[in-house]
């Protein structure tokens, strides 16, 4: 939940998955904090959307390994010998991360088959992890991978999940990240929204026309039943399968069943000085929005409160989103995440002042209460997970009646030891 200080034990809103146990939750906190913004967790709402993307073989695939590397010693060192990496435990609670071994498995397929081909491979019998192994595991792979139509079919299911979802779990990740998000998750889902319209129509993706030229080419070479063109055209269809029901579950789910909270990220954008210098803000349509959007998601402030806003979003701020050096950063050499923590810095360094080299007429306290409401927002519950971790972590049984400034300092310590750390070098 994220609150603010100065509104004495207020609640600006909370974050949530689908779990039944957190409606029951949500009932009891909206008669406490009436107000407070109910929103749902995007990265767990994102990750569902990839689980209504159909690829029979990569899932049954991505099971068969786990259950494989996960109860044999053996078959996990035979993993790292053939494909040069350590296998990683897959979960099964988030789907990104069937998603890392299905876009692995695809970008070196070549390996993967020397992996299957391996006559070392635990069959049957008690494995040295104690479980108990019955050989099918690596019989129904061997079954999928030596036989042809399954094998190229196998091969077009997980290049489609590696190509044409690479945005979807970049925005996941990202989004679970910490910093002032909720200034930019709108334009995160916004670049997915253009993506599920546009590309996944035409499957317009990076790599995507080799996934389905390699399937046509395996096809044709394979059966010769019908001609590479023939073959193309059915690997498009076979790749829209895969991915059209993810895109409509994303318009039913993000688009449609959480329109509210994505009003609510679209309202905080305003406040990103980036989005108000480059897509005119401070139209008179603009500066309504921003008046109208302060009263609907942030009442608790009052009518003067609102009113002093309103002045210093057209004039203060308006002037410092111009004159203030924001440049536009440059991904080149920089990896996505550090794209956007350099965005999140330069965000905050805005709005502590630290950017800003003009007259100090040209304040922005009239602003600062409602930006602080605004930043106190996260689009994901991923820091609170976080802390459940460090919880665990430091605590158990034998401390249940450890003193709560105890339990408070300890996790804060950890939590915040790695900038501390970094800060001292």
């Amino acid at each position: 939940m994220g609150t603010v200080g100065k509104l004495s034990g207020h609640v600006v809103a909370w974050q949530r998955d689908r779990a039944s146990v957190n409606n029951a939750a949500v009932s009891i906190l909206i008669l406490s904090y009436r107000g407070a913004l109910d929103l749902h967790c995007l990265p767990h709402t994102l990750c569902h959307v990839g689980e209504h993307m159909p690829a029979p073989l990569a899932l049954k695939l991505k099971q068969d390994l786990c259950k494989l590397n996960g109860l044999s010693l053996k078959s996990r060192k035979l993993w790292k010998e053939a494909l040069q990496r350590a296998w990683k435990k897959v979960g099964n609670t988030r789907w990104w991360a069937a998603w890392e071994l299905h876009a692995w498995v695809h970008e070196e397929f070549e390996l993967f088959l020397l992996f299957t081909a391996m006559t070392d491979i635990p069959m049957t019998g008690e494995d040295d992890v104690g479980g108990a192994l019955d050989g099918a595991c690596i019989t129904r792979i061997r079954t999928v991978v030596n036989t042809p139509a399954t094998r190229i079919l196998l091969q077009l299911q997980l290049g489609t999940l590696r190509r044409c979802c690479d945005l979807l779990i970049r925005t996941t990740y990202n989004l679970e990240g910490d910093g002032p998000l909720v200034l930019v998750a709108h334009g995160m889902i916004d670049r997915l929204d253009k993506m599920f319209d546009a590309g996944f129509d035409n499957m317009d993706f990076d790599g995507m026309a080799d996934v389905i030229n390699t399937y046509a080419d395996d096809m044709h070479q394979a059966d010769n039943a019908s001609t590479v063109e023939q073959y193309r055209a059915a690997g498009v269809e076979l790749a829209k399968a895969i991915v059209l029901p993810g895109k409509d579950y994303f318009n039913l789910t993000v688009m449609g069943k959480l329109a509210d909270d994505i009003a609510v990220y679209k309202f905080c954008r305003l406040l990103n000085p980036l989005h108000a210098r480059d897509h005119h803000v401070f139209s008179d349509v603009g500066v309504d929005t921003f008046r109208s959007g302060m009263k609907r998601y942030f009442g608790q402030l009052t009518a003067e409160q609102q009113a002093a806003a309103v002045v210093c979003f057209r004039s203060n701020y308006k002037a410092l989103t111009r004159t203030t050096e924001l440049p536009r950063l440059e991904s080149d050499g920089k990896s996505d995440k550090e794209s956007l923590k350099i965005t999140l810095d330069r965000l905050l360094a805005f709005w502590q002042g630290s950017l800003i080299t003009s007259s100090a007429v040209l304040d922005l306290k009239p602003l600062h209460l409602l930006v602080r409401m605004v930043l106190a927002i996260a689009p994901s519950s991923a820091a609170s997970e976080r802390v459940f971790s460090i919880y665990n972590a430091l605590f158990s049984a034998l401390q249940s009646t450890a003193y709560v400034d105890t339990v408070r300092t300890a996790v804060m310590l950890s939590f915040n030891r790695a900038d501390d750390d970094a800060a001292a070098v």
